[in-house]
């Protein structure tokens, strides 16, 4: 057979038989050259037409080479005689890297000529997969947040991915048992938006793949993922289905529940041995079960511990930044008004000098329902590449010392929270939604509503049927509305500190509270917000905080001196 005259990967026989496209990174066309044709590369015969968990591709025309910590890969079925088939294959995937954050920074493609045909190439760093971690709970933890942002991508843009552990690496040379950096994604090939079908797959085929996990593990595995996806699973459900529109049944607020367990009912249903049905069991009993996590602390503090009476005066507050002075001025004054319960838009962690005491404390806090901010992510699951310098060091000091116990309390958190607005003499109850950084947004952390963008907001907030939505990440206390009136024109609220704002006033409203820890409105005073809930209200506080024990403290911590300036100004 000729094959069988020709190397199992195919090999260029000069550097003019290759053509780079799209950005190449540190990679040009003679160091390409010289990793295909070194001696040392390595063929990895084994690690194609694998059945196992291995690490490896199932499909048998698979080619795969190592050089010297890169990867190359290309297929039998996808080289052509003419270029145009391969370089169109290729110009696809060029096409979503750039508008999506998918595949490793340094990952590129170029077209090769060998052994008579053009072949699509795409090398990367050799990275850690997910199935080499340590240990269940690092594996439980990356797999989870791997569902999660697959599952943002899916929603954001229509793109699926062959969600296998083997098909995601983190790090190029990662340490230790648990994954270290942002995760990506190894294969090529994406597919449609995904299904809840293919969620549950993802979810089951796991079960037989880890036969040392008992039943509890697998519980709690479950109440990991429904506590992590929450209500973002709902929302996808409700505008996605198979035929592109909204899932039959399901309508904003509702789509949670009816979500999850369509989503129990797809585990039911994907095939498994006997001898693992316990496990399924408990897999199941945990993705029914409501997000209740405990901070593993002797003082046993819990997030959204239930209570038997409805909250009545909650205090919202965001983007705390491990400053712990601020946040316990903050506490004194809401427990001074009187509060009985908390809301936490997000952001514990990140430019302050306290991250591990200031998660001990929001887990403390009686009646807190909480959500993830940006740096509370970027903490638990990587990419700090999307922050600035300042964030960046933040980022790798918490790293350094917080605890298992307070990341996971963190992991845990949901990335939105909603729920039905106290209802009143004439009004509806409506609905509300907390989030961190902007409701359009399907991440919920990433975009900001401001004065540019705040419209498309608040006509995403009435398509969704919700009422009123908080939300931080700009560090500026606003409100804007979208008025009950027929002709009412979107607009942009003053607020002023001590006042009453009406949420009956409004068909859709948007609330940010400001930032306990770093206000960027000029103001140096902590901000929070006031939430009357059988008045139907809010009202904006700010309070006093002993500054100079937080720049006492950032000076300690060797962090960067720009954070203090920017205390010191309020900006």
């Amino acid at each position: 057979m000729v094959e069988a005259a020709h190397p199992w990967f195919p090999r260029p026989q000069g550097p003019g038989d290759l053509r780079p496209l799209g950005p190449s990174g540190e990679l040009g066309v003679d160091e390409l050259f010289a990793l295909l044709r070194a001696p040392s590369a390595r063929e990895w015969r084994d690690k194609v037409g694998v059945s196992s968990p291995a690490d490896g591709s199932a499909k048998a025309s698979t080619r795969l080479l190592e050089s010297s910590g890169w990867v190359f890969k290309t297929d039998l079925g996808h080289a052509e005689a003419e270029r145009a088939g391969p370089q169109a294959r290729l110009a696809k995937q060029l096409q979503l890297a750039a508008r999506v954050e998918l595949w490793h920074p340094d990952k590129c493609w170029f077209l090769m000529w060998a052994q008579g045909r053009w072949w699509p190439v795409s090398v990367c760093p050799r990275l850690r997969t997910l199935r080499s971690l340590d240990g269940w709970a690092a594996i439980e933890a990356a797999w989870a947040a791997t569902l999660e942002q697959a599952l943002a991508l899916s929603d954001r843009h229509g793109v699926g991915l062959d969600l296998n552990p083997a098909n995601f690496g983190f790090g190029r040379r990662a340490e230790g048992g648990g994954a270290r950096g942002p995760i990506w994604y190894l294969d090529d090939e994406v597919y449609s938006a995904l299904e809840l079908s293919d969620l549950a797959a993802a979810v089951v085929s796991r079960i037989s793949e880890y036969p040392e996990v008992d039943e509890a593990r697998w519980r709690s595995f479950g109440q990991r993922l429904r506590a992590q996806l929450g209500a973002r699973l709902g929302a996808y459900w409700w505008r996605h289905s198979a035929s592109g529109a909204p899932a039959e049944g399901a309508r904003p607020g509702v789509g949670e529940a009816r979500a999850w367990a369509a989503l129990i009912e797809q585990v039911a249903d994907v095939p498994l041995a006997p001898s693992w049905e316990a496990a399924r069991a408990a897999l199941s009993a945990g993705l029914r079960a409501r997000p209740r996590v405990e901070l593993r602390q002797d003082e046993g503090a819990q997030l959204g511990a239930g209570a038997a009476l409805p909250a009545k005066l909650t205090a919202v507050i965001a983007d705390v930044h491990a400053n712990l002075a601020a946040l316990e001025a903050v506490i004194e004054a809401g427990e001074a008004a009187g509060v009985d319960s908390w809301l936490f838009l997000g952001d514990a962690v990140g430019y302050g000098p306290q991250p591990r005491e200031v998660i001990a404390r929001l887990a403390e806090l009686p009646r807190l329902e909480g959500i993830r901010g940006n740096h509370d992510h970027m903490l638990c699951f990587g990419g700090d590449y999307e922050a600035n310098r300042m964030a960046r060091e933040s980022l790798r000091y918490a790293r350094e010392v917080v605890g298992e116990d307070e990341r996971a309390w963190l992991m845990a958190l949901p990335v939105e929270r909603e729920g039905v607005l106290g209802a009143a003499p004439g009004v509806e109850p409506g609905r509300w939604l907390a989030v961190h950084g902007a409701p359009v947004d399907p991440a919920r952390f990433r975009a900001y509503v401001y004065s540019l963008s705040y419209r498309p907001n608040l006509e995403h907030l009435v398509t969704l049927g919700t009422n009123l939505c908080f939300h931080g990440h700009t560090h500026v206390p606003m409100a804007y509305r979208l008025g009950v009136e027929a002709e009412a024109e979107p607009e942009q609220l003053e607020l002023r500190e001590g006042g009453t704002l009406s949420i009956d006033g409004a068909r859709a409203l948007l609330f940010n509270p400001g930032s306990v820890g770093q206000p960027r409105d000029g103001d140096t005073r902590a901000s929070f917000a006031l939430w009357d809930r059988p008045g139907r209200s809010l009202s904006l506080r700010r309070v006093r905080y002993p500054l100079a024990e937080t720049v006492a403290a950032l000076d300690d911590a060797g962090l960067p001196e720009d954070l203090i300036a920017r205390l010191e100004l309020g900006r």
